[in-house]
């Protein structure tokens, strides 16, 4: 089972730059960009909460303690998945979906380093020498072939940066607040996590069309059966 998961997640992570790359029409999205993030977290919001029905069943007392603590403390993650998120259409517009999936790579570097600045969690030499050495790979697969100049925009591997340090640290700060709650259900601290989600997504939403309240069509104006799989 642990491989079947690991499998989807490969597939799913490889498969987002390719995606939106494919959802471009003469070079911009038809659809409003800010609702795939509403999509795909409203989606995971009913998953979380479908799993937490079940969980419920066989421990209703566990599942639904929780704490304003807690609630505070999803948002913080939460606002990062979003910036992150949001960020991920305009580096895959900027350096194309191949570079935005190598580039990827340097989320392991800054997750581990988020690792042991937040969780205190040691990293033996071998680790920091594999961590220096996909970096270094990183830098120098963006070395153009006639000079040592980066091949890509600057404005993109400025996002692309801003994009793999955000990610790091929601990974681990996330896992800091599952791990402070671990008499709570992990579905309902998902459940909390993704409502955030859905909160910031609206909000970006609404701000980028006003009049996405009146009429819920403009949410999905633009949409192929290909961009919906982007969600």
């Amino acid at each position: 089972m642990k491989a079947l998961f690991w499998c989807a997640q490969l597939l799913l992570t490889s498969s987002v730059a390719l995606l939106t790359h494919a959802s471009k029409v003469d070079g911009g999205y038809a659809y409003n960009t800010y609702s795939v993030p509403f999509f795909s977290e409203l989606l995971k919001l009913c998953i979380s909460a479908i799993l937490l029905a079940i969980d419920y069943k066989h421990k209703p007392r566990e599942t639904l303690c929780w704490s304003w603590h807690m609630i505070l403390a999803s948002l913080v993650p939460a606002a990062a998945y979003f910036v992150s998120n949001n960020v991920n259409f305009f580096v895959v517009q900027y350096l194309g979906p191949s570079t935005f999936q190598l580039l990827s790579s340097l989320k392991i570097v800054s997750t581990a380093v988020f690792f042991r600045v937040v969780m205190g969690v040691q990293l033996s030499g071998t680790k920091w020498k594999m961590l220096v050495l996909i970096t270094l790979g990183c830098a120098v697969s963006q070395l153009g072939s006639s000079n040592m100049s980066l091949s890509g925009s600057s404005n993109g591997y400025a996002l692309k940066f801003l994009n793999v340090v955000i990610t790091g640290f929601a990974s681990v700060y996330n896992e800091k607040v599952l791990k402070s709650s671990q008499t709570v259900s992990v579905h309902y601290q998902n459940l909390i996590l993704y409502l955030w989600g859905v909160l910031f997504a609206l909000c970006s939403l609404f701000s980028s069309s006003p009049y996405v309240f009146r009429n819920p069509k403009e949410t999905i104006k633009g949409y192929t059966c290909d961009d919906l799989a982007l969600s």
